[in-house]
């Protein structure tokens, strides 16, 4: 068909038969040709300042050219205006020209507070690579004096400024492109030619290619028809969608250029993945009718790269036939190309579990605000407790789970649904112990890895976790199960924020995990943007079921230590400032000693090869309880040094013993299902040392109990708790 050949009847060939058959527009076309020289000139500047970016000179421009000429064909070129036309020309070569940037603009922006703040959020930033150039900018001053500095510097400082004012200017582009057309004084150029061309339509021009890389909403504020050159007429949002479209449709092959990657020593991550995009596009195919696009990417990243591009296509078409006749000629007789083909691969393997995409539902930017703002962790190592506290409860839905299914119907007779703690006997539990691994390498990292077995984390779970494609049925299903299950096993909660705790040491952490009936996965958490992407693919570990941790720890020195300690520090009795080399390592190991105790399961931890043990309160206390009838179970023991209780009604362990030394007080130590709440004296109880370990209430009043300090709710029910027992006692 003769739409799928090569066209010869291009948008530039078409002006210049209406101009040459018209008279009246000839200065359309004459124009035209004096200005594309002109642009040409100024989009290879633009490599001056993006050259780690994809090429945008004249060859950009040429593609858009193309393949807006494929979309409408041939005979719809034959009936665009002469002043379409040529507008449709000057905008594919001037919608990026404010890439180009004149040093007294560049200079001027270094000067101001919006960029002194655009640094500071590229400090704080996921992008390691900016992150780099704005700290090694920084400490310029101070480290230039040292006489051991690297000699490079200047070639570093060249690199990272480039990189720093690409980013910083990428973003404003479009707006200044505007400025440029309303200002042409600044670059010394007249796009009017001595007025042959009206300055309405030079402003235009600045519109539309402003608008390219904006929300279509802001397209459709274009006005539909205008007046255009001599007695002509123009299609503002026409136009605009045209360069959009186009634009977002040269994602083919040879964006990048590998002679200009050797010049500049490589390219950052960003572009590396950008350039991937481009290399992945396997087959493109652009007709009036259809669009089809084949992309088989190397990696995740470049996947998700090209599945955002693809998605934008989608909304674009999309948008356009929605608004088709506000939009469209009315002489152009057409509809909007279908995109008929999207296909993307992973190493010739289509996304199959749709898990490519996934993120925390709950940004990171979010997630921080709440960590860090609302005392829910007293310092950054508290990232443990939320790990183990996951473990532990994807341990403690395993073990219920087994129950049901009768796996330990020889050992346990009783109604499953009626069982407390201390009816399961502790070698079951020893089924589910933890496992936390603390090394140390090079004296410079921290291993830290978290393993349990328990029920491993599903497609499911993830998507749940994201918010992406989850099943209704299937947290209905779960919801249902934890609510049949006792309070003193029911789960603390899921991953969400306590996941996204790990950040706080680490910009990146993985896990190895299975669930029954699915093979092993291998899940990276990592904040390739404040949006947190989790990749997820098999695992080539021979793991079995359950889940391991792993997060790798420098020596963070924004942290803050203190041997004489404090509630925001830590107090280590194994450190030897003489002997020890990093502080990380044993303030981990503070931290799990001090905060995680009597667990229900028990947990071994491996110190650079050296193993202790966390009991559970079940085995950690030699005794049975009696009186089964009661409200309680208790036992006290022989010397009355103190009384162990089990609170049935609320499913709280504790142990009182009278403090003769604070007699005017009760000193608490309270745990929420082994992992400390506080440690303070409780008034009104006086005499006493109390520690209690909170495994029920009723969940819902649990969620009242906040993870450093009981709120006030919670506290007077605790107390209610302690003074029921002492009155027991």
């Amino acid at each position: 068909m003769q739409l799928y050949n090569k066209y010869k009847y291009k948008l530039e060939t078409h002006l210049k038969i209406i101009c040459e058959n018209n008279k009246e527009y000839t200065n359309l076309y004459s124009s035209w040709l004096l200005n594309k020289k002109t642009y040409k000139n100024i989009l290879n500047t633009i490599q001056l300042n993006y050259p780690h970016y994809s090429l945008h000179d004249s060859s950009h421009s040429e593609n858009i050219i193309n393949n807006i000429e494929m979309m409408l064909g041939e005979k719809r070129i034959g009936k665009l205006s002469p002043t379409d036309t040529w507008m449709i020309l000057n905008c594919a070569y001037l919608h990026d020209f404010g890439m180009a940037l004149l040093h007294s603009n560049i200079e001027k922006e270094w000067e101001s507070n919006e960029f002194k703040l655009f640094l500071n959020e590229i400090r704080n930033s996921s992008d390691k690579d900016l992150k780099k150039a704005v700290k090694y900018i920084i400490e310029l001053k101070d480290n230039i004096k040292d006489e051991s500095f690297e000699i490079t510097w200047p070639l570093k400082i060249r690199r990272y400024v480039t990189e720093i004012i690409a980013q910083y200017f990428r973003g404003k582009h479009s707006s200044i492109t505007r400025e440029y057309l309303n200002k042409l004084d600044d670059w010394s150029l007249d796009l009017t030619q001595n007025g042959l061309i009206h300055n309405r339509l030079i402003k235009l021009i600045g519109n539309i290619s402003f608008l390219h890389s904006q929300n279509f909403e802001e397209v459709m504020k274009l006005d539909y028809i205008s007046n255009g050159y001599n007695s002509d007429y123009i299609h503002p949002r026409f136009i605009a969608e045209l360069i959009r479209l186009g634009d977002l449709l040269d994602l083919d092959n040879g964006r990048f250029s590998d002679y200009i990657e050797k010049v500049i020593g490589g390219l950052p991550n960003t572009s590396e993945n950008h350039k991937a995009k481009h290399k992945a596009t396997s087959h493109i195919l652009i007709t009036p009718d259809k669009i089809e696009v084949r992309a088989n990417c190397s990696n995740y990243e470049v996947y998700r790269e090209a599945r955002n591009w693809i998605f934008w296509i989608e909304d674009e078409i999309e948008n356009i036939t929605i608004n088709w006749t506000e939009i469209i000629p009315k002489n152009l007789e057409w509809y909007a190309p279908k995109l008929t083909k999207k296909e993307l691969l992973i190493n010739g393997e289509p996304d199959i579990n749709s898990i490519t995409d996934l993120k925390f539902k709950i940004s990171q930017k979010k997630a921080f605000e709440i960590i860090e703002g609302s005392n829910l962790y007293e310092n950054k190592l508290t990232f443990l407790r939320e790990f183990v506290q996951n473990a532990l409860d994807a341990s403690k839905l395993q073990l219920w789970r087994d129950l049901n299914n009768e796996l330990y119907e020889p050992w346990i007779k009783k109604d499953i649904s009626k069982l407390t703690p201390f009816d399961i006997p502790k070698e079951i539990y020893e089924n589910y112990k933890l496992y936390i691994s603390l090394k140390m390498i090079d004296k410079k990292y921290v291993s830290v890895i978290i393993k349990d077995r328990g029920t491993g984390i599903s497609l499911d779970s993830l998507k749940s976790m994201c918010n992406v494609g989850s099943n209704y049925d299937i947290k209905s299903k779960l919801h249902n199960e934890i609510l049949d299950m006792p309070s003193w096993l029911m789960p603390t909660g899921g991953f969400g924020i306590g996941m996204q705790s790990g950040f706080l040491v680490s910009d990146k952490f993985e896990a190895y995990t299975k669930t029954i009936g699915m093979d092993a996965l291998k899940i990276e958490f990592e904040p390739a943007t404040l949006d947190g992407y989790i990749s997820v693919r098999s695992s080539e570990e021979n793991i079995k079921k359950g889940t391991e941790i792993h997060i790798l720890l420098d020596e963070l020195s924004n942290f803050k230590y203190s041997l004489g300690g404090s509630v925001d520090n830590f107090i280590n009795n194994d450190y030897d400032p003489i002997v020890n080399d990093n502080l990380t390592f044993y303030a981990l190991i503070d931290f799990i000693r001090e905060n995680i105790n009597n667990t229900i399961f028990p947990i071994e931890i491996d110190i650079d090869g050296k193993i202790e043990r966390i009991e559970n309160f079940i085995e950690n206390n030699d005794f049975k309880f009696e009186d089964e009838t009661s409200d309680y179970l208790y036992h006290i023991p022989k010397d009355l040094s103190k009384i162990f209780l089990w609170n049935k009604q609320d499913s709280v362990y504790m142990e009182i013993s009278i403090n003769r030394y604070y007699l005017n007080h009760t000193n608490c130590d309270a745990y929420f299902k082994g992992c400390r709440l506080l440690k303070e004296r409780v008034h009104r109880l006086d005499g006493f040392d109390i520690y209690i370990d909170i495994y029920g209430f009723n969940t819902k009043e649990t969620l009242k109990i906040d993870r450093t300090e009981l709120t006030k709710s919670g506290k007077y029910r605790l107390d209610t708790v302690i003074e029921k027992s002492i009155k027991f006692y």
